[in-house]
């Protein structure tokens, strides 16, 4: 079973044009949907407040995620966001935050494999290096260790580089927006490759509609971007495109194949409003073929 820590967490999404939607969100949620519909068994480690709609928790069970290790709190409020797009910029504001994730709320937790993927600093370094220790392959994006914001003002990057966390990943993923802030490097390839000195074997980098770069096994690749025409909303789009590339990985497939099947969730996930894949698993995997037969090595 894969465990993904972090938020589940409440979106007001603004698209433009008065669209607006209030939906579940997070990228734990996006990253565990993705890898469940590629049929990887999957629990989430998370705290919710008590103003979290059980609708959303009762959609998750029904999609066969494990939620047995997500705490209801009645004396904290849920994460709560509002996300504002112009073209393909995002803009991210704060308007509530949970209790952080702590190494004593990991009591039982065993794992083959774990992902961590906070949204805003709610899985602090001590619970990582926990985690480390009790998981063989710990995977990392760390959007939420780039952010800061307090009360309602926009979130807004920082700079976050920590070796010893970054020693004990076996998969690192980020954002290229996010790169710069972690690496320090104009040029990608370079600030991946300091990343991965550090110690993970595998680092990608998504990259919107470019698609994403991946370093893996000494050598340097490109994975496409599915082209899709009916892209709606680019929510959870790079957390999809991990969940759906843990799914394979952590079944023995290798890197390509594994980047090709997340570069398919993730152009199924932007084709519909909220956290829903609606695309059957043939349809990812045709996609995931047609990517793969265009990765390449730089």
């Amino acid at each position: 079973m894969l465990l993904v820590v972090g938020s589940l967490v409440i979106d007001e999404v603004f698209l433009g044009e008065g669209r607006r939607r209030i939906q579940a969100g997070g990228a734990a949620l996006y990253s565990s949907i993705a890898a469940k519909k590629m049929n990887l068994e999957v629990g989430v480690v998370s705290k919710v407040g008590y103003d979290y709609p059980r609708e959303y928790l009762e959609e998750m069970r029904t999609q066969g995620i494990d939620l047995s290790r997500v705490k209801i709190l009645q004396d904290s409020p849920t994460t709560r966001f509002v996300l504002r797009y112009r073209e393909e910029k995002r803009r991210l504001y704060l308007k509530g935050r949970c209790k952080p994730i702590e190494p004593q709320d990991l009591r039982r937790l065993r794992a083959e494999a774990v992902y961590i993927t906070p949204v805003l600093d709610e899985v602090p370094r001590e619970t990582v290096l926990e985690i480390s220790r009790r998981c063989e392959t710990l995977s990392l994006d760390p959007q939420g260790y780039v952010r800061e914001g307090k009360g309602e003002e926009a979130i807004e990057p920082r700079p976050w580089f920590d070796a010893e966390v970054l020693s004990r990943l076996k998969i690192f993923k980020s954002s290229m927006e996010e790169l710069h802030w972690i690496a320090g490097s104009g040029d990608p390839w370079t600030a991946m490759e300091r990343i991965r000195s550090c110690g993970p074997e595998i680092v990608m980098v998504t990259w919107g509609r470019k698609g994403a770069l991946m370093s893996a096994e000494e050598r340097r690749y490109h994975i496409p971007a599915f082209p899709t025409t009916k892209a709606i909303d680019p929510t959870g789009a790079g957390d999809a495109f991990m969940g759906g590339f843990l799914s394979q990985y952590l079944r023995g497939r290798d890197p390509l194949w594994s980047a090709s099947v997340g570069a398919a969730v993730a152009s199924c996930i932007v084709e519909t409003l909220g956290c829903r894949l609606q695309a059957s698993v043939r349809e990812i995997h045709e996609r995931a073929n047609w990517v793969w037969k265009r990765v390449k090595e730089m």
